[in-house]
């Protein structure tokens, strides 16, 4: 077989180079399929998995009380909404910060016409462990449901008791709240005491409150919501205090 003259060589191995850089930098520059959630748990970012560095997004985020929406293609860490109807192109961009994934709207004015004036969709999206995604925490909340309903309620407590310390930095209020008044009935019914008071200490002030009282501090779209956590940590509070000959 003849050898090919060393500038022959370094053309060929220079055209191999220019057309692999294009699949490598697609492949470079992917990111990680998953589920993506802000500090306090207001936005979550979902990455589908893709070929040829083209993928689906999907972000959904909380403003002041109603929810924002955003789905499109992904490609090379650009994301772009289509138009549709009455709603413009939206443009963002997306960049893996190692710890988390930085989004950011390159067309603000369009984007924010998908969630008002106030909103948006800037964020740091944490990478969060599958057992903090929404999922994994349904599937916890589900067996611990099982077995308190069971009245099982050590292995209830065994269950719930680690969401806090793992997942803490991004359950929203209303997730934490739900799962501090369930984790603390059920301190309450393994004799914890104090552990339950320690639980609800972030309620103790709200819940000294009266309902009326409360209603002032929080804007009628939440306020609900917001008793029906305030609520049941009044309760739970005065029957761990009672076991404790607390007032």
């Amino acid at each position: 077989m003849p050898l090919l003259p060393r500038s022959r060589v370094f053309a060929v191995a220079l055209l191999s180079a220019l057309v692999l850089a294009p699949a490598a930098a697609a492949e470079r520059t992917a990111l990680a399929p998953g589920e993506y959630i802000t500090g306090k748990g207001w936005g979550t970012l979902k990455i589908s998995a893709g070929g040829s560095g083209r993928q689906r997004f999907e972000i959904l985020t909380v403003n002041v009380g109603h929810y924002c929406e955003l789905s499109g293609t992904l490609e090379r860490g650009r994301g772009r909404v289509a138009a549709d109807g009455d709603l413009p192109e939206c443009r963002i961009t997306l960049a893996d910060n190692g710890e988390s994934i930085d989004v950011a709207m390159t067309t603000p004015a369009e984007c924010k016409r998908y969630c008002g004036a106030n909103g948006g969709f800037d964020a740091d999206y944490l990478k969060v462990a599958p057992e903090c995604a929404s999922d994994g925490l349904r599937r916890t909340r589900d067996a611990f449901k099982h077995s308190y309903d069971g009245k099982r309620y050590a292995q209830a407590l065994a269950t719930l008791a680690p969401v806090l310390s793992r997942c803490g930095r991004t359950l929203s209020w209303e997730d934490e709240g739900d799962i501090r008044n369930d984790l603390a009935i059920t301190q309450y019914h393994n004799g914890r005491y104090r552990e339950c008071l320690a639980t609800l200490q972030p309620y103790a002030e709200e819940a000294a409150l009266d309902d009326a009282e409360l209603a002032d501090s929080w804007p009628p779209v939440l306020l609900d919501r917001r008793l029906s956590i305030v609520r049941p940590a009044r309760t739970n509070l005065r029957l761990c205090k009672r076991k404790l000959g607390l007032r």
